[in-house]
């Protein structure tokens, strides 16, 4: 169980930064609405001049927050907002900041118009509490909503792609390019033709090569980052940076699966598999035409 909450924990979430006005929007509308139709915790038994737009404020408070919160920070702060290495964890994490921020704005607007003791904290724990209790509808409707729609894209898309390798020869060069891997010191690599390469992964300061042998699948490992790797490849060659932690040989892809993250890639001779992030879909989309 403890396993399977960390894979969990660090399985990539499909989030996209440069759309979250929609949610921001969405979230504030759905806040109006809510608190001014059903005045909600007890805000029916007040009685004040202009209540429904002093409720609706809400609404403005939601809206100001969480441009600040998934605009204005992912934009600000680009290297930890890093969508390839955002993961369910950080998301979870990210989505109780946001209630947070959320419920401290409507508690400091709640006491300008309310006038109630901004010192004591229970007020400050009930405004988070409620901030949750609204605020929870629309983010699992956010969250369903988002991961049913990149699931149901890239699975079309994933099928349309593995239709098109079946049904296309991929072409294999006479002469195919010869690469060379080399570790961080130059004591160890491993010299291979890119039609026996079938993807390379990277884990920390390790790269593992799969490659083929006789027709075989084998791994040869070297102590050196995805980085170098890449930077080593000529322009010529078909290895494609797929993930930030694959590199991948569209000339040995079998099977093209998709997930809502992306796509996941079967190669020939083997059952192991590699990931392409959605922000290298497009590319690869292209470069699997080109090999067609």
């Amino acid at each position: 169980m403890k396993i399977r909450t960390k894979e969990f924990l660090n399985t990539n979430y499909p989030v996209d930064f440069s759309n979250n006005w929609n949610s921001a929007l969405f979230t504030a509308i759905f806040t109006s609405l809510f608190i001014t139709l059903f005045e909600p915790f007890g805000l029916s038994n007040l009685s004040m001049p202009n209540k429904s737009l002093i409720l609706a404020g809400y609404g403005l408070i939601v809206l100001v927050t969480l441009m600040i919160d998934i605009v204005a920070l992912p934009y600000l702060m680009k290297s930890i907002f890093d969508k390839e290495r955002w993961t369910n964890g950080k998301h979870i994490i990210f989505m109780f900041w946001i209630f947070f921020t959320i419920g401290l704005g409507n508690y400091l607007y709640s006491g300008y118009i309310f006038h109630f003791d901004m010192l004591n904290p229970k007020y400050f724990l009930s405004f988070e509490i409620l901030t949750l209790a609204i605020g929870i509808i629309p983010a699992i409707i956010i969250l369903l909503w988002k991961n049913n729609t990149y699931l149901k894209q890239n699975l079309q898309s994933a099928n349309e792609l593995s239709s098109s390798l079946k049904d296309s020869s991929i072409k294999s060069a006479e002469q195919s390019i010869q690469h060379i891997f080399k570790s961080y010191n130059g004591k160890d690599s491993i010299e291979l033709q890119e039609k026996d390469i079938l993807f390379i992964e990277s884990e920390g300061n390790y790269c593992y090569i799969y490659h083929l042998k006789d027709n075989n699948p084998v791994k040869k490992v070297l102590r050196t980052t995805l980085k170098l790797v890449e930077a080593n490849i000529p322009k010529e060659s078909l290895l494609f940076k797929s993930h930030r932690a694959f590199i991948i040989n569209p000339e040995q892809i079998n099977k093209i699966t998709g997930n809502a993250q992306g796509y996941r890639l079967v190669f020939n001779h083997t059952n192991r598999e590699a990931a392409v992030s959605r922000q290298y879909i497009h590319d690869f989309k292209l470069l699997i035409r080109q090999v067609e």
